[in-house]
């Protein structure tokens, strides 16, 4: 099934993008894929722009953005970087909650990601002139979805106010749930100086069907509360001078048998508060930034605990010398009761052609451990106090071409991770205990396609694939998170645009090495019926009636969903 999926992919992309007449421009490279949410024609956690990106793994516990985990290129879920323009999203207490975006889902512009560094940034959508809009959403398993929007500008300021509210019955029993979020952004933009600041509140109550206890536990409940501010003050004089303070709470509540909430309950409030100061020349490209950061937790289960971070970091952004193209830099991070550690990072990129261009990135990584990994207990799992660091050496050799159409990209990747916190046993114990489990070494391959086709009613399709092997140092019997990896993943999407219709056909195929393999075929699309008003609606999954999106938890089923956004 694997071979013919990747032989047909091929095969439909090679024999439609070489009947093409392409015309040649310069070329330009971007440093990793960028996906726009904006134009979206369906509505939902905007976690699921990564979905394009082959070397990201999303698996989702709940449907509906409720609670996902996401694996860059084999790291598990811990290891990720979630970033909002720029800040910090990482959950200290568990990087379960890393993709609990403390958003409106409309807020979102666009995604990029940097996979040789396990990051997602999503980036912030600012205003650019007075607007308002409906978008109202329904669909089978009881699922609606409803975003009130309004900007307003007021002495050159624009001030944003959005409302979000979600419910749905449920893809699977008991992952029933509901979300609610509301947002302000206030921007403006000058000579002398930019400001923006953006405030937002989220809560989100839903069934976890055996996501963390399975299959003992089949009727768990989550429940989390977040609020979110942060802001940015540029300076522009000889040196642009930024300061970005943040400030996030998470409270979460978990009961392991919703019916009887007393019979085991944690609860758990964790505070992140930092600031982020940057001064940038911007005719040499040289930067320097200091960050800082403290982290708070009060737990019933893990305690009273907080640690601070700091780190200093120098280099130069991308700068293009001839044909050369390059960036670096060093960052110096001390981590609370941890010592010192220097991350160097460096990106080189050189125009072989008009069209053909090669490039070489390589990074340095550090990863503090979760305050779960530190002190929770649980008759099945007990943490570790004395934890190391982990570390990864990361390094990216790749080649592109890119016309004003056609664009193509591979690259080999490669990444050697010491000291990788897991939880492990061994054959015969009854709990699993967090440790420093060894090395492991990451290899693996990316090939993207982009071009215009004459297929059907399509004229585009892009095509992305990933390969990985992951290789551990075997010291214990049973791994809890770092064999559940991807191994291999592609994403097919043909796309058409015909007058005021627009619309994708999309295909993804995935290789687990504990789950098997799985296809999954998707359509959506959208009809303008005016400047400020249009229908859209997506199905999701077509065929695929059962598979395991995690293990002893069904996959989401067919979902069907339509919308009206009303823009006035």
């Amino acid at each position: 099934m694997k071979t013919c999926m990747m032989i047909l992919a091929g095969t439909l992309v090679f024999s439609n993008v070489f009947a093409q007449v392409v015309d040649l421009t310069t070329i330009r490279i971007i440093n990793e894929p960028v996906n726009n949410y904006e134009d979206a024609s369906f509505t939902g956690s905007p976690v699921y722009l990564a979905d394009d990106i082959s070397g990201v793994d999303i698996q989702g516990y709940t449907g509906f953005g409720f609670l996902q985990d996401v694996s860059i290129r084999g790291g598990i879920f811990e290891d990720a970087r979630v970033r909002l323009n720029g800040i910090p999203l990482d959950n200290p207490q568990t990087g379960h909650y890393n993709l609990s975006l403390p958003v409106v889902s409309t807020d979102i512009h666009a995604i990029d990601a940097d996979l040789s560094r396990q990051m997602l940034g999503f980036n912030l959508k600012f205003p650019t002139r007075e607007t308002s809009f409906v978008r109202m959403t329904g669909g089978n398993r009881g699922f609606a979805e409803s975003i009130v929007s309004t900007t307003r500008k007021i002495n050159g300021t624009f001030h944003r106010f959005s409302i979000e509210g979600m419910r749905t019955d449920g893809l699977r029993d008991e992952t029933d749930g509901y979300r609610t979020a509301a947002s302000y952004m206030l921007s403006r933009k000058g000579v002398e100086d930019d400001f923006f600041l953006y405030a937002a509140v989220a809560e989100k109550k839903f069934g976890v069907s055996g996501a963390y206890a399975a299959p003992w536990y089949m009727r768990e409940e989550e429940q989390i509360k977040q609020e979110f501010v942060t802001g940015a003050w540029t300076l522009h004089r000889k040196f642009d001078i930024s300061i970005r303070p943040y400030f996030h709470r998470t409270q979460d509540r978990f009961l392991l048998d919703r019916d009887n909430p007393s019979f085991y309950r944690n609860d758990h409030t964790t505070f992140v508060t930092g600031n982020i100061l940057e001064l940038y020349d911007p005719e040499t490209g040289g930067y320097g930034l200091f960050e800082f950061q403290r982290d708070d937790i009060r737990s019933t289960n893990l305690g009273i605990h907080q640690r601070f971070s700091y780190a200093v970091e120098t280099g130069v952004k991308t700068r293009h010398l001839g044909r050369w193209r390059y960036e670096a830099g060093v960052k110096a991070k001390y981590f609370d009761q941890y010592p010192l550690e220097l991350m160097p990072h460096f990106g080189v990129g050189y125009q072989l052609t008009n069209f053909w261009q090669a490039t070489l990135k390589g990074n340095r990584m550090y990863r503090q451990p979760s305050f779960t990994e530190l002190y929770y207990h649980s008759p099945s799992n007990i943490a570790n106090p004395d934890l190391e660091l982990q570390r990864s050496d990361n390094i990216e050799i790749g080649v592109a071409y890119q016309t004003g159409e056609l664009s193509f990209k591979t690259d080999v990747f490669y990444r050697h991770q010491k000291n990788t916190i897991d939880w492990v046993r061994n054959i015969g114990d009854t709990v699993f205990r967090a440790v420093n489990a060894g090395e492991v070494n990451v290899r693996g391959f990316d090939v993207g396609i982009g071009a215009p086709v004459d297929f059907l009613i399509f004229n585009s399709v892009d095509l992305t694939y990933t390969r990985l092997d992951v290789n551990k140092e075997k010291i214990y019997d049973v791994s809890k998170y770092v064999f559940d990896y991807l191994r291999d993943r592609a994403v097919l999407r043909f796309s058409g645009l015909q007058g005021k219709w627009s619309y994708s056909l999309r295909s993804v195929f995935e290789y687990h090495i504990d789950l098997g393999e799985r296809i999954i075929f998707s359509v959506d699309g959208d009809y303008q019926l005016g400047n400020d008003a249009r229908v859209f609606a997506s199905v999701e999954n077509l065929f695929n009636t059962h598979y395991e999106e995690f293990r002893y938890l069904q996959g989401e089923p067919l979902f069907i969903k339509a919308g009206l956004e009303l823009r006035f």
